[in-house]
């Protein structure tokens, strides 16, 4: 079937199948859009077939909710019958599911809720158009690289018009299916789907299904008189409300059940309003979390130093052993909030809460902190910082010096100390005074420009380059290299191109200045006509100006550009494996998957040791449908993450040559924390267009 047009849509790849139904992702010719074929298989006089293909495509098209799967056709010719569906990258949330028990690990609660609620908002649109689906599992819901959720294969589905169903005895289909009317030979209506969708939800937060006998017959009289087990004693933090919930959805007698989806709609919202993970246990070991920094009465400029502070004082907390430190993506969704501390613990899994404001009164910022137990809900530590907003970088890591110090002396079991203060000259302005000084390296500009090429890890290396450029910051080198790094680590909106600015005021025609504010903030920005003004005045004839703007015209979306950009720059240096890189991606970008593979594979041979590479050439294997090829690659790149730092968005790559939607998901919410210099460009990178 690959490379088959049926009707207007060529078939490009084969996603899945049942006894029944075979799905492929294929291309819509018409609109120029990819879409889902589902082909269904209906043998001649077979009435039951026929019926649920007229019942799918007929929810299909009466039906339309965020979380119902569109059909945008209906194909039904003497040589086969087709429902075209919506194309939603991902998969279904059974693989979800199955991944993450592989991995060891169970979805979030808080997630698994959401996935269910999602289900049931748009259960409850059918419900009142009449349908009821009737086979409510994981396997019929597909979860979206972003999360969203769309119910499928309305196949069962009855509809008001009709008769309800009742069984005549036999028990057909998997186990985890049936509801206890069913298996009595009882009516079964709407709420059935409550009955499944609760039987979902249990095993979203279990990990298990409620009734687990492999005997057929145990199995039945466990659906039939069991009681739903205890959650909690399966896994602790699952609140007494989801338990609640659960209890009552899939109540024995339909009557005890919620009467509507519409009301466990309502209880699972107030559920994650209110109640979810409220009697989670909090973390043995000391666990942080950096709740967003407030700008009191400011401007944007102080919102922009609160952020940079909260990145800041977070960065140098994961250097305490011993300390486990909440995601400031995590975190970032109480900015703004007034939530109970306990709450907001209990959610992130933390025990320790520290905040912290900012005011300004001129030119000084008073800086306020406070680290709260959240067991008791009492602070432990407060401390106040007056300094000059003129010098808002140094402030921002005496700051995080200064936490690390105290947290360090918590995690220890040591009593917490406040640092003396002590008037400093300017009336009301105070120091913080540090016991110590840490030991700074010298600057080691290879290091921090491999960080900022991805090819080192940026946090650490980009941090303590910080942390030593401030130390002595009058010199282009030390700007220079507080604005790759700012830039990367995604410090406050502005402070990376002053940067660079303040090093181009020292040396107008300084390189790495003019390359580094043209690819690392302007680019990125989608400032291009800028960047490419700026290189102009750059040395034309230099490599890494010829490169940096074959990567602004990549990133314009000019791959041709790009192209020859890359080949101008082979008559400088034709062993410069950044050169095929980018070459190989630009022909990707374009279609041309030959040529791509031809172009990595040199620099490869040049750098066998680039991650960027392997990922790039996977990437294009994948593409090109060279699906053995990929998976190798995809494997060296795992075992190359064993030896040296691997981005986490080129171990993404292979996984988006070969459309593995789900898979790219998971790599970019690790991405979302460990800051990889490719997410500068996420936006702008052809190879994840899809999964955007």
């Amino acid at each position: 079937m690959i490379g088959k047009t049926i009707d207007h849509y060529l078939i490009l790849e084969k996603l899945g199948n049942s006894e029944t139904t075979t799905v492929y992702k294929a291309q819509d010719l018409r609109l120029d859009r990819v879409v889902v074929l589902k082909a269904i298989d209906v043998p001649e006089n077979d009435s039951d077939a026929l019926a649920a293909f007229q019942k799918e495509a007929r929810a299909g098209v009466s039906l339309s909710h965020p979380n119902i799967a569109s059909i945008f056709d209906i194909i039904d010719q003497p040589g086969g019958r087709y429902l075209i569906y919506e194309y939603q990258p991902g998969g279904s949330l059974r693989e979800r599911m199955q991944r993450a028990v592989t991995s060891g690990e169970l979805i979030p609660i808080d997630r698994a809720v959401d996935y269910v609620l999602c289900v049931a908002q748009g259960l409850a649109e059918a419900h009142r158009h009449g349908v009821v689906h009737r086979d409510v599992c994981a396997e019929n819901v597909v979860v979206t690289p972003t999360h969203a959720v769309k119910i499928t294969n309305f196949g069962k589905a009855r509809f008001g018009d009709g008769p309800t169903f009742a069984g005549n005895g036999s028990i057909t289909g998997a186990f985890g299916v049936f509801v206890p009317e069913r298996l009595q030979g009882h009516a079964v209506d709407h709420r059935g789907d409550v009955y499944s969708l609760c039987a979902l939800l249990f095993e979203l937060l279990t990990g298990d299904k409620p009734f687990r006998s492999k005997n057929a017959a145990a199995h039945l009289q466990e659906v039939m008189y069991q009681a739903v087990p205890q959650m909690a004693e399966i896994r602790p933090g699952v609140s007494e409300g989801l338990q609640k919930i659960v209890e009552k959805g899939m109540a024995k007698k339909p009557e005890e059940r919620y009467a509507t989806m519409d009301l466990l709609v309502e209880d699972l919202r107030k559920e994650l309003r209110d109640g979810l993970q409220a009697n989670d246990p909090l973390p043995e070991e000391p666990a942080v979390a950096v709740l967003p920094f407030t700008a009191v009465g400011g401007d944007a400029a102080l919102s922009a130093f609160c952020d940079g502070l909260t990145e800041e004082v977070a960065y140098q907390l994961s250097s305490v052993m011993g300390l486990q430190v909440a995601a400031t993506t995590s975190a970032a969704r109480f900015k703004g909030r007034a939530d109970d501390l306990r709450k907001v613990g209990a959610q992130l899994n933390v025990n320790l809460i520290l905040e912290g404001n900012a005011r300004t009164a001129g030119n000084l910022v008073r800086v306020i902190l406070k680290l709260t137990d959240v067991a008791t809900g009492y602070q432990i530590w407060t401390e106040r910082l007056d300094r000059d907003m003129a010098h808002a970088l140094q402030v921002q890591d005496e700051v995080g010096q200064r936490v690390t110090q105290v947290m360090r002396a918590r995690v220890g079991g040591e009593p917490i100390v406040a640092a003396p203060v002590v008037t400093s000259g300017m009336t009301g302005q105070f120091a913080i005074t540090m016991r110590s000084e840490p030991a700074v390296r010298p600057l080691e500009m290879e290091e921090i420009l491999q960080a900022s090429r991805g090819l080192a890890a940026p946090i650490e290396i980009l941090t303590e380059a910080i942390r030593t450029a401030l130390r002595n910051p009058d010199t282009v080198e030390s700007q220079v290299a507080l604005g790759y790094a700012n830039a990367v680590l995604g410090k406050a909106p502005g402070m990376a191109e002053q940067a660079f600015l303040r090093a181009l005021d020292m040396d107008p025609t300084n390189l790495l200045a003019l390359t580094g504010l043209a690819t690392h903030v302007m680019a990125p920005q989608r400032r291009m006509e800028e960047a490419e003004a700026l290189l102009r005045r750059a040395d034309t004839g230099a490599i890494e100006t010829i490169m940096a703007m074959a990567w602004v015209q990549f990133w314009k979306g000019d791959y041709s550009a790009a192209v020859g950009l890359c080949r101008h720059a082979f008559k400088i240096d034709s062993n410069e494996p950044t050169v095929y890189l980018l070459l190989g991606r630009a022909y990707a970008a374009l279609g041309q998957y030959r040529e791509a593979i031809i172009a990595c594979g040199r620099g490869r041979v040049l750098a066998p040791d680039d991650p960027r590479m392997a990922a790039a050439l996977s990437y294009s294997y994948g593409r090109s449908g060279q699906a053995d090829e990929a998976n190798r690659l995809a494997d060296e790149l795992g075992s190359m993450a064993k030896q040296r730092y691997v981005s986490v968005l080129d171990v993404a790559m292979p996984y988006a040559g070969l459309g593995l939607g789900e898979w790219v998901s998971c790599c970019v919410e690790r991405a979302q924390e460990e800051k990889p210099v490719a997410m500068l460009w996420w936006e702008l990178s052809p190879e994840w267009k899809d999964f955007r």
